[in-house]
């Protein structure tokens, strides 16, 4: 996800099960991972981002799980 300019980060509540789950990482790797999402940045409100397709950097769009 890259975010706006005027917008330098957001903050997205995510059930650790989801990561672990969409990443495939053991927990004990989990904190130091570097992850991207898809999101909808015209969203105002954390609620309206949609955000789906957890993945580690790098990795190719559509071999991660919502």
């Amino acid at each position: 996800m890259v975010l706006p300019e005027w917008r330098a980060a957001i903050a997205v509540p995510v059930a650790t099960e989801v990561l672990l789950t969409a990443t495939g990482l053991p927990y004990g790797e989990l904190s130091g991972a570097e992850l991207t999402v898809l999101a909808r940045l015209e969203a105002l409100h954390d609620r309206e981002l949609a955000v789906a397709d957890w993945q580690l950097a790098g990795q190719s769009r559509g071999t991660g799980l919502s």
